[in-house]
């Protein structure tokens, strides 16, 4: 799907206990100015960290390395060279570490990841277009040595992290489109010294047995999981069933594939329900995180025409990169923490589970949803209310009796969480962590 043309906010611990704590409690021009300071604070931290390490041999993004991944489709795309620079900088100053895919601005990737200290998405493929023609318009033989030889030219670049085919949505039903995935990601193997990881995006109706197909050349399980966009605005439970279609998809398929959790940023909120943006972000988010994807790719930063709510989505999202993107404690509990799959919820009240009409298939999905893990001395759990309507209850299961929980990401009224027993508004999240007992 096509655009047109953690790091903390702790350069000043003050300055990000100030952001994360009173942030919610403020009007919307003053968490303006309070997130700007942050922001500048920050970049200057960052500059810093990017020095450090450029120069220390820094681990490598997952899944070839530890680094929780964050990235955007697009980001500087759609204004204006000064504003194209706002957003770069911003983007890095939020936590975010991976820069694309990039699109019609994938020429200057590479020049503007190593200028604000991200790594690239490097996006290839050749000039085919399966939408408008009938079959591939020369022999698969030269088509894939287009694509040996644009991975070829900047090989050597470790700017690159990860490479995008160009052609997404790729049909597993069209043996040209088949036989053209197979061919071009079996060249830039052959081009790619680093063998580095490759991503195409599948459509949002994607099946699970569908994205297995595709996942025999890939290393990503990867469609879009856009809850708005799809008509299920009051049913974001629909969101818990689309990655739960990229984790069978990692079964199934031989290869081993990391699901990807790709939520929306390209709309005005539906009926003109902006106040509920920062909630719908959060459950998305927090949800897909619950069901297993191990990476965040946004569509999109691109600055599109009459797009109102631009900034109310970034803001959102900001909220949740900076204690979840590359080493920061999230992103590590989530990569490389033990699950606990005795942790469950007990529901007081409200519905206990949805059932979703999706992907060729019915799912039921649980109201709340819940992942508790092990890491380094703590539980951390993370809580997600897919329903329009509170919902209150508690936590059974967890290796700790009496937790003392500190929030991870500072709650929104009403949600809360003591000891075991918890509250979540509609759409609501927790995400806490408590010291294990010695």
């Amino acid at each position: 799907m096509a655009d047109g043309g953690p790091n903390s906010f702790s350069a000043n611990g003050h300055a990000a206990s100030f952001v994360s704590k009173y942030i919610w409690t403020v009007p919307a021009s003053v968490k303006r100015q309070a997130l700007q300071l942050g922001l500048m604070l920050a970049a200057l931290q960052f500059a810093g960290d990017v020095c450090r390490a450029q120069s220390s041999g820094a681990d490598e993004l997952f899944p070839r390395g530890s680094l929780f991944p964050c990235a955007a489709y697009s980001v500087g795309s759609g204004g204006n060279v000064s504003q194209a620079r706002a957003d770069l900088l911003r983007f890095r100053a939020s936590g975010f570490n991976l820069l694309g895919p990039q699109y019609g601005l994938n020429a200057t990737v590479l020049q503007d990841a190593k200028a604000y200290g991200l790594r690239a998405i490097y996006t290839v493929g050749a000039d085919v277009d399966f939408l408008k023609e009938k079959g591939l318009p020369k022999s698969i033989d030269e088509l894939a040595a287009d694509v040996m030889a644009q991975v070829s030219k900047v090989s050597s670049d470790r700017t690159i992290a990860w490479w995008y085919l160009a052609q997404e949505e790729l049909r597993t039903w069209r043996r040209d489109e088949m036989l053209y995935l197979e061919r071009t990601t079996e060249a830039i193997r052959k081009a790619d010294p680093l063998r580095r990881p490759i991503l195409m995006y599948d459509a949002g109706h994607r099946s699970s047995a569908e994205m297995a197909l595709t996942g025999l050349y890939l290393d990503f399980a990867a469609k879009g999981s856009y809850v708005n966009y799809s008509g299920h605005v009051d049913r974001r439970a629909w969101l818990a069933a689309s990655i739960q279609q990229e984790v069978e998809a990692a079964r199934k398929a031989p290869r081993k594939l990391t699901p990807l959790l790709i939520p929306e940023m390209f709309q005005n909120a539906p009926g003109g329900r902006s106040d509920q943006i920062g909630r719908w972000v959060r459950h998305d988010v927090v949800r897909g995180l619950i069901e297993g994807a191990k990476g965040l790719l946004i569509f999109s930063f691109a600055r599109r025409a009459n797009f109102e709510d631009y900034e109310a989505y970034f803001f959102a999202y900001q909220m949740i990169t900076p204690v979840l993107c590359g080493a920061r404690e999230l992103g590590q509990a989530l990569l490389l923490g033990e699950h606990i799959p005795a942790a469950v919820t007990d529901l007081s009240s409200g519905i206990k589970d949805l059932s979703i009409e999706a992907f060729g298939k019915t799912t039921l999905v649980p109201a709340v949803g819940v992942r508790a893990i092990r890491h380094r001395g703590a539980v951390y759990v993370l809580l997600a209310n897919s329903t329009g309507k509170e919902i209150s209850g508690s936590l059974k299961g967890l290796p700790v009796n009496e937790p003392t929980w500190s929030m991870i990401i500072s709650p929104i009224q009403p949600d809360s969480l003591n000891k075991a027993h918890f509250v979540l508004g509609p759409w609501g999240t927790l995400v806490a962590k408590a010291p294990l007992p010695k």
